[in-house]
């Protein structure tokens, strides 16, 4: 486990050797190529932080592509607007609310594995957990939640097979059967609004101009998505690294310092590698000239190993002066809105898995399967198995 991470960091720390370089062969998962690898720390902080220049708009507005009309595809004013109301759903204080039930369902889903025998951390646990969180923010009931997150994980899922065209052909029918899903849940909200997101997306107008059904049902699945690659990541890249850390474990079960541990796990351990941005303007940017609709690759993951920041950055520090300068939520208007959210998943899982399995080990001494796609990282399967205390 150590010797994947420490590769994986030794890698980014040698791409700080070029801040900024160009690469024309790059492919996009949304079609463009070529693109600018943003790779030091102040140029991450500067593309994410200026929207004028670097528009988050990036994918083409096609049929079919409901992210491409999701807040994650939007600049002011119209992300304004809409980050408004989704802040007001996901306020500290209903964050706070939500907690206790948080740790139910987190204990009811650690209830159901053997630890004996053994389970996939992945599939079991860190998968499901802020899938059903998220959902049940939108509104979506528990007994939907599985099938949501199947479809999610379906679409989410890199085109591996020679049959690429076939593949993609499932991706959209699956789609189709999301869209049609969240378009009765819309109506039925319509209709009858609850104390649930998807009411409140509904509901608010910006001067008499409401959200169309696509926007609304674009961010309902980027917010899911977001519980499936980022929480979920978090989780599962934190476990795979704490398993060979007992001394962090203990610390976890004592309750420990677990904010700089969360914060250093974000650091060393964080499943978002990039984001995109794409040139409104030409743009100067450390001598070299972005021209208009270029696309920017910005590596979070680099930029949270950058020597000009973080001292000793391959070392695992929870003491770190500076530990809130990692940019795993992000950086400028598009700063993860749902952090203290994820703050509480992580945190939450992390006590709950250490506290009731204390001698948590690998079940097997092969290699772990990563899911790595320069876009997420964080492993496809973990299975371990556990004592119990």
């Amino acid at each position: 486990m150590q010797n994947f991470w420490q590769s994986r960091v030794n890698h980014y720390i040698a791409l700080h050797a070029r801040p900024l370089a160009y690469d024309e062969t790059h492919q996009t998962f949304f079609g463009a190529k070529g693109v600018w690898h943003v790779h030091s720390h102040a140029l991450c902080t500067a593309v994410m932080g200026d929207y004028k220049s670097f528009s988050n708009a990036y994918m083409p507005k096609v049929e079919g592509n409901p992210l491409a009309n999701s807040i994650n595809q939007m600049d002011p004013p119209r992300h304004r607007f809409l980050r408004k109301i989704l802040s007001q759903s996901l306020t500290l204080a209903r964050v706070e609310e939500m907690t206790p039930w948080i740790h139910t369902i987190a204990h009811q889903l650690l209830d159901a594995v053997n630890p004996h025998e053994g389970f996939d951390y992945v599939k079991d646990f860190a998968g499901p957990f802020p899938s059903v969180v998220i959902n049940h923010l939108l509104g979506i009931g528990y007994e939907n939640s599985q099938q949501v997150s199947s479809w999610v994980d379906t679409i989410l899922a890199p085109p591996d097979g020679e049959d690429i065209q076939a593949i993609m052909m499932v991706k959209q029918q699956v789609m189709g059967q999301m869209m049609q899903f969240f378009q009765e849940l819309i109506t039925a909200r319509k209709s009858a609004p609850a104390n649930d997101l998807l009411s409140a997306l509904l509901q608010q107008d910006d001067d008499g101009i409401k959200l169309t059904e696509e926007e609304v049902f674009g961010t309902a699945m980027a917010l899911i998505m977001a519980g499936n690659s980022t929480t979920s990541g978090l989780m599962a890249n934190s476990v795979q690294y704490l398993l060979s850390r007992p001394d962090l474990q203990e610390k976890i079960r004592q309750k420990n310092d677990l904010d700089n541990i969360l914060d250093e796990l974000l650091r060393y351990c964080c499943p978002i590698q990039s984001h995109y941005r794409k040139a409104n303007m030409n743009v100067q940017l450390a001598g070299e000239t972005i021209k208009k609709g270029d696309i920017l690759k910005v590596w979070i993951g680099a930029a949270n190993f950058d020597p000009a920041v973080f001292s000793d950055p391959e070392q695992f520090n929870t003491d770190r002066p500076n530990i809130n300068k990692q940019i795993s939520f992000g950086h400028g208007i598009h700063y993860c809105i749902g952090e203290a959210l994820g703050r509480v998943e992580a945190n939450t899982a992390l006590h709950a898995l250490f506290s009731r399995f204390p001698d948590l080990r690998l079940a097997s001494e092969g290699p772990i399967v990563m899911n790595d796609d320069s876009l997420v990282l964080f492993p496809s399967s973990l299975p371990i198995v556990a004592g119990t205390r």
